[in-house]
């Protein structure tokens, strides 16, 4: 199996450097739905309508389409669906997976410095800001993030990578999305290795993948 998180040359293991690696790790875990910021819909709170209540549509023959958020099943337990042994092929290291207190399914490599990270979903993305904001979220965690769009996932995937905007690491970290309209799909990805952050986004694009796949 390839091993492309490898130890990059000799390792730092002083408490400066073991710090900065849970602090990376927190904050690649962090990129959540809680930070997803809703975004206020118009006309909310406005003055009202100027039509009168009693006001009807005038009927033009056509049939308004079915809800397709509403026959769209959210994922549930992720941690059955994506298993560690599919997980670890994906990232070329073993890793170990558990259900983690916001339910994402959280996984980690055996070495401790290598990469970690969780697959979840975003219920109700519609009417928190959607993919759009989600995404944009992810990128304002991160210094001068690289974008990447993933074809064939969903209604739109997005996958970011780069440093993380606060707290000095030079660990690159990654994350992404995939828009199914009522929920999003997202993978985090950490690690303290010195990993490049194109490789750390070409892997968290296979993990999307992997997770979309078996959710889907």
């Amino acid at each position: 199996m390839a091993e492309p998180f490898g130890q990059v040359g000799d390792y730092d293991n002083s408490p400066t450097r073991r710090a900065r690696y849970v602090s990376n790790t927190g904050q690649v875990r962090s990129l959540v739905p809680a930070l997803l910021v809703p975004v206020l819909l118009l006309g909310v709170g406005g003055c009202g309508s100027s039509a009168p209540e009693n006001a009807t549509k005038p009927d033009d023959g056509t049939v308004a389409p079915a809800n397709p958020d509403a026959s769209t099943p959210v994922p549930k337990d992720l941690c059955d669906l994506v298993s560690a042994t599919e997980l670890s092929e994906a990232l070329g290291v073993t890793v170990t997976t558990e259900v983690g207190p916001s339910g994402d399914c959280e996984f980690d490599a055996e070495d401790p410095r290598g990469i970690s990270g969780s697959v979840g979903v975003v219920p109700d993305a519609g009417t928190n800001g959607g993919f759009d904001a989600y995404v944009a979220t992810l990128m304002a965690s991160l210094k001068d993030p690289a974008v990447t769009e993933v074809a064939g996932l969903g209604d739109a995937a997005t996958v970011v990578a780069g440093l993380p905007a606060m707290g000095g690491s030079e660990n690159a970290m990654a994350a992404g999305a995939v828009d199914h309209g009522s929920y999003l799909l997202q993978v985090t990805l950490a690690q303290a290795q010195l990993i490049p952050a194109g490789t750390l986004a070409a892997a968290a694009e296979k993990v999307l993948r992997l997770a979309d796949s078996k959710s889907s």
